[in-house]
């Protein structure tokens, strides 16, 4: 088929390149470069680049939306549009350009967690599984039918974890719709928004840990599902400690104030929580690269009983 392709970062590539490998990708449309604050240069997004080393065409509007970017689109041949993870709201008027569909690969078992941070807050909230959903583009957001998923268990991962997961596993949805043939699965399945939840934007902020307030299933949903980025954090002896990773230890025997640091051990240290506590294994310190906790240890200390706010 030739295919129009949608998208920006990382999660995207590897489905541009499965369908680079079967269909005739006849143009890459992905968000405008963007200058680097810390070094003042103009940084290529992953899709782009990916873009480049496949020799493909490439289209960075402003707006996917306007009259013009219609119309350059319109000079390509298009059986199918496929999003992924683009950035943009995408209006009727580049909806109705392919012959066939304009489908997204949306990385929630929809209709749970619509929204731009799907991944994130299915760790957040401590879902058993999550998967991405083969949809079809739509008026609302993330409201369109379904054509199949793919599933798999959260368990422990982190959001950067989980994400390289779905990533392949969206390249792998996006591969087995082009293969549908039957019409019962080409219409798909209508979402019940009854059954429906939001994901909204992640935002620094959200990863102060509050001890006091969270539980240690919140604590520990908030740990791995904002790591690495933008990370859960604490304020440990005026530093602000980055925590990238820990478990949870349901010994409730410490003695000790919430959000205090009650055992420490060569690899990991505790800290009290509500209904439990929470080991954690891995840090960054500020102007630190992200490193266990035995390795920070090698060098630096940590101190038992500083109370973390």
């Amino acid at each position: 088929m030739d295919i129009i392709f949608m998208g920006t970062p990382g999660f995207a590539v590897p489905a541009l390149k499965k369908l680079n490998e079967k269909h005739n990708i006849v143009l890459v449309v992905t968000q405008p470069d963007r200058v680097n604050s810390r070094g003042n240069k103009v940084t290529y997004n992953p899709v782009k680049q990916t873009a480049l080393d496949l020799g493909l065409e490439i289209f960075q509007p402003e707006s996917i939306n306007t009259d013009e970017s219609v119309e350059y689109l319109k000079q390509f041949p298009c059986d199918m549009i496929v999003v992924v993870a683009y950035g943009q709201i995408i209006r009727k008027n580049v909806r109705d350009i392919p012959k066939i569909n304009i489908v997204n690969i949306h990385a929630s078992l929809l209709p749970k967690y619509r929204g731009a941070a799907p991944i994130n807050w299915a760790i957040i909230d401590r879902e058993v599984k999550t998967g991405v959903s083969i949809m079809q583009v739509g008026e609302g957001l993330d409201t369109g039918d379904v054509y199949l998923t793919r599933e798999t268990v959260v368990g422990s991962k982190t959001v950067g974890e989980l994400f390289d997961e779905l990533s392949i596993l969206g390249a792998e949805g996006i591969d087995a719709y082009m293969e549908l043939d039957n019409e019962s699965q080409l219409n798909g399945v209508k979402q019940d928004d009854k059954l429906s939840s939001h994901s909204p934007k992640i935002y620094k902020e959200m990863g102060h840990l509050k001890f006091d307030e969270y539980d240690v299933n919140r604590i520990i949903g908030l740990v791995k599902g904002l790591s690495p980025k933008p990370g859960a954090y604490v304020n440990y002896k005026d530093q602000t400690m980055k925590i990238i990773n820990g478990e949870i230890d349901s010994n409730l025997n410490y003695d000790g104030q919430l959000g205090q640091i009650v055992n420490i051990t060569n690899t990991d240290f505790t800290i009290k929580c509500i209904g439990g506590n929470i080991v954690v294994n891995t840090i960054q310190m500020p102007n630190k690269k992200i490193m266990s906790v035995e390795d920070y240890l090698r060098g630096n200390s940590i101190e038992i009983d500083v109370l973390l706010a």
